[in-house]
Order: structure tokens, then C-alpha cells, then sequence
């Protein structure tokens, strides 16, 4: 694929399809605002984007796994996430061509990396966990696929992404959308969302 050219965001209009099957209002919005800020993102330098972007995707991954975003971002880390009582130790590992994309996800070593040089280790924990996300339903998809969320999670839904998911853009735009003063954080700080409220 030429680095030169410019890939789109697809599926906006299957992602405001999924934005209206959020019951909670509250929910809603902030699923509506992290998607308008990845797109805000796009916007400004559309080459970053290596492959095009599944945005009704990425609005079912923020609906599954929202929650333990907004945990991370008030520095609490419960026994529902896959890591119980600390953070994980992130390092840099080199880029391997063979390992950096998948049949489902692309510059997945570089998006790690992207995590693990972050300074602030709670925003590192929001993105890493965006990526697990991501994989959880992808692998989902597979006919031999076992995973329990717990009895305060739910069901990981089964979805693939329309085109490889880039998963160093998902990144970048996500640490965008959620950076400190921006529209999702002032959203967040106003509505407050009740960490012990979960999804069914």
C-alpha cells in the first residue's frame, strides 16, 4: 500500500446506527463524543491512517469497553479488568513485520510501543485496554473462542472490523480524544459516571 495514499473513515453511518441502540443517554454521549473527536483527529492529518477505519466498529468497542476506560481515567483498577492489583510493566519491543499486522489489525507492535513510552501510566492503561478490546471481539469471532468476563462484565460481543483495524491510529486518536481539558474530559468531569454503574 502507497504511504502516500489517503485512507478513509468508513462505516458512519452504521456507527450512528450502533450510537442509537446505547440505551443509556448519559452513555450515549460519550460514546458519540470520543467518535466525534477520532474523527476531529482524522481530519487534521488524514495520512496517518494506514488502512480505512471502521468507525461502527470502534462504537462497539467503546460500548463494551467504556467502563473500564472511565475506571482507569480515575486511577481504579477492580478485579474485573485482566490485571487485579497494578498496572502493567509496558516495554518497547522492536517492530517485526511479520508480527506488526494481522489479518484483522495493522502496526500492532507500533500501537503497543505507542502505549508503552506514554509518561502517564493511567492514560497508558486506557489505551492498552482499548486494544484488548479490540482483540477480545475479534477473537470473539472464532469458533473456538472462551472467554468469561465476569459476572460484572459483559458478554464480549463477537464483531470484525470491515477493513484491518489500524490499531496506531486507534491509539493516537483515542489519547486525543481523551486528553486532559479536551470536550470528552470535560464531559466526563460534568456528568460525573458513576464507576459502580455497569453495563448488562
Amino acid at each position: 500500500m502507497s504511504s502516500q495514499s489517503i485512507q478513509p473513515i468508513i462505516h458512519i453511518d452504521e456507527a450512528n446506527v450502533c450510537l442509537g441502540r446505547i440505551d443509556d443517554a448519559s452513555k450515549r454521549s460519550l460514546v458519540a463524543a470520543l467518535l466525534a473527536e477520532i474523527e476531529r483527529f482524522y481530519s487534521v492529518d488524514p495520512s496517518g491512517l494506514e488502512t480505512p477505519f471502521d468507525l461502527a466498529f470502534v462504537c462497539r468497542m467503546l460500548d463494551y469497553g467504556l467502563q473500564n476506560a472511565l475506571d482507569l481515567l480515575r486511577e481504579i483498577v477492580n478485579e474485573a479488568l485482566y490485571w487485579s492489583d497494578e498496572l502493567p510493566r509496558l516495554t518497547v519491543r522492536p517492530a517485526d513485520p511479520d508480527q506488526d499486522s494481522t489479518r484483522h489489525a495493522r502496526r500492532v507492535i507500533q500501537a503497543e510501543n505507542y502505549c508503552a513510552l506514554r509518561s502517564d501510566k493511567w492514560m497508558a492503561a486506557v489505551l492498552m485496554g482499548a486494544l484488548s478490546a479490540a482483540q477480545l471481539m475479534i477473537s470473539a469471532t472464532g469458533p473456538h473462542f472462551r472467554f468469561n468476563p465476569g459476572r460484572n462484565r459483559p458478554q464480549v460481543p463477537a464483531v470484525l472490523p470491515a477493513e484491518p483495524l489500524d490499531y496506531l491510529f486507534l491509539v493516537r486518536a483515542l489519547d486525543y480524544a481523551l486528553r486532559r481539558g479536551g470536550p470528552v474530559r470535560t464531559l466526563i468531569q460534568t456528568h460525573g459516571f458513576d464507576h459502580d454503574k455497569r453495563s448488562t
